[in-house]
């Protein structure tokens, strides 16, 4: 690889003739002193790691109350519904926000029914029954 294609502008030079041959061991490769670069330098700070972590907790308490609002909805207007019937419908009522996945609507629908707004049915355990 010829040394001298890599540096432009020229911040190289190399003592030998201009053939195009590549620098060998008897070529002396030195530095150009007065180099300037046109290019501007700016540092990007990243975001610190704390910042990241509150800033994915209050994504997550948000989409909780997403989640929860979504649910108490559904179930207000139904009364009764399985449980994949209700994860189906919060789905699409999330979907304009983002995708939920399944775990995360148990994990709310658990606390919505130790919260008292939901209960399970007592003949069959996948039904879930509206209480408030």
């Amino acid at each position: 690889m010829d040394i001298r294609r890599c540096s432009k502008p020229p911040m190289l030079t190399v003592t030998a003739p201009k053939n195009g041959k590549p620098v060998d061991g008897n070529q002396r490769v030195s530095l150009v002193q007065k180099f300037v670069s046109p290019a501007r330098k700016f540092v990007v700070q990243a975001a610190s790691a704390t910042k990241r972590v509150t800033t994915v907790e209050q994504l997550s308490k948000a989409r909780e109350a997403q989640i929860d609002c979504a649910i108490v909805r559904i179930m207000k207007s139904r009364r009764t519904l399985a449980f994949r019937q209700l994860y189906d419908e919060v789905v699409l009522q999330l979907v304009n926000h983002y995708s939920p996945i399944e775990r995360d609507v148990k994990l709310r629908v658990e606390d919505l029914i130790q919260r008292e707004y939901l209960s399970r049915d007592e003949n069959d355990a996948t039904r879930l029954d509206y209480r408030a």
